[in-house]
């Protein structure tokens, strides 16, 4: 019992802080700016917009980079011993803190997708209409070149929306960017216990600039960058996607195998970590 009302503890502190408030408000600034032109799009040619945005959108390499950045921030304080110092880890005992910090982990890498996916349907408000498909304003926007017309910032794959149905693609993109999500906050984690929370950013700033150089080099060499690119691999609007005729992105297979193993191994590590660690973390100020 009193393991879960820790756990319950650090998810409605941590989801219900400032800075995840924050992190919202700013992210919803930034989809703002993205959709804008979609919705005015939508008045000029009096159509209603499907609420299935959220994977085309994450596959912009610049928001990708940005919203990546957002997640950073939102784990800086990881392994949040600024609220809960060394005395509830032996109080708890080192193991079940150390599940308790990667469930909290995992759970809310799997709720920020879903609260961005909030966020676009705010900010299409009111031209957006629940359909059961992609929708003749995605459609447009993919086929034809009416984009470049209102000032779009980003492109949608008509493979893409022509290979899976907008209901595959939100289940791909919850399910790819959550695992994307955890992944980053547990190897920030894991790097954070070893060599401190300046070296567990300056990792995860890392994989946001390499996500930006995979994006930008030419096409050839895109599948090597994007194979190498844990953060690149949330592009699921790029995912079995030819440009050029090559296959840019891997398989939702690999990704899924990359993401799940390179998480275990950095729990691993964790563990290793917390069992040998010397507790004598100050309390900070938020």
């Amino acid at each position: 019992m009193r393991n879960r009302n820790y756990l319950l503890n650090i998810i409605v502190i941590r989801l219900f802080s400032r800075k995840n408030i924050l992190l919202m408000v700013l992210l919803y600034c930034l989809i703002k700016i993205h959709l804008n032109p979609i919705v005015s799009f939508s008045v000029v040619s009096q159509c209603k917009i499907s609420p299935w945005i959220y994977p085309l959108l994450i596959s912009d390499a610049n928001f990708l980079m940005l919203f990546a950045g957002g997640i950073i921030w939102f784990y800086s304080d990881i392994p949040f011993n600024h609220i809960w110092n060394s005395y509830i880890v032996l109080r708890l005992g080192r193991e079940k803190w150390l599940i308790n910090q990667l469930i909290y982990i995992i759970v809310s890498a799997f709720i920020i997708p879903l609260e961005v996916i909030g966020l676009t349907w705010i900010a299409i408000f009111p031209r957006m209409e629940f359909q059961y498909d992609w929708g003749k304003i995605i459609y447009t926007l993919a086929n034809t070149s009416v984009g470049s017309e209102f000032s779009i910032l980003w492109k949608i794959s008509p493979q893409y929306i022509e290979k899976y149905n907008a209901l595959e693609a939100m289940l791909m993109g919850i399910l790819i960017s959550g695992l994307g999500i955890a992944f980053m906050g547990i190897l920030m984690f894991a790097i954070c216990l070893i060599w401190g929370r300046i070296c567990g950013l300056i990792s995860g700033s890392l994989l946001v600039a390499f996500s930006s150089v995979a994006a930008n080099v030419i096409i050839p060499q895109q599948q090597l960058f994007h194979m190498l690119s844990p953060v690149s691999y949330m592009r699921v609007g790029r995912i079995g996607v030819s440009i050029g005729g090559y296959q840019v992105m891997p398989s939702i297979i690999y990704i899924v195998w990359v993401y799940t193993i390179g998480t275990i191994i950095c729990s691993f590590i964790g563990y290793l970590r917390i069992k040998r660690m010397n507790l004598k973390w100050k309390r900070e100020k938020e």
